[in-house]
């Protein structure tokens, strides 16, 4: 009588493969090959997910990038065109305090002509 452990020989026309776990027959090889093509098919589909992830990172990282060195080269026109207006600043008040000394001697002088 065979131990408990034993397995058992089949007998028949259905081939049979010795496995971790236990014992495939021949129509359910075909299930487990199904079933490691569907994992490697997932398997794939993560490797292409995750490459596709990285480029969109990538992209992203780049227009990122090129935002940032447009916005510091619009910074910078700025920062011109702001001295520049500040310089038209000084000037015209130089000019308006000028015009004001002038005034106030013209009507100084004027003020002696009548006395």
């Amino acid at each position: 009588m065979p131990t408990s452990s034993a397995i058992p020989a089949l007998h028949g026309k259905v081939s049979s493969t010795v496995v971790a776990g236990g014992m495939i027959t021949a129509g359910s090889r075909d299930g487990v090959q199904s079933q490691i093509w569907l994992q490697d098919e997932r398997e794939l589909k993560r490797q292409r997910r995750k490459q596709s992830n990285r480029e969109s990172a990538c992209r992203s990282r780049l227009r990122k990038q090129a935002e940032c060195d447009e916005l510091a080269q619009r910074a910078d026109v700025l920062n011109e065109e702001n001295a520049t207006l500040q310089a038209e600043v000084s000037r015209i008040r130089s000019e308006y305090e000028q015009l004001l000394s002038e005034n106030a001697s013209l009507k100084e002088r004027l003020g002696e002509k009548h006395d």
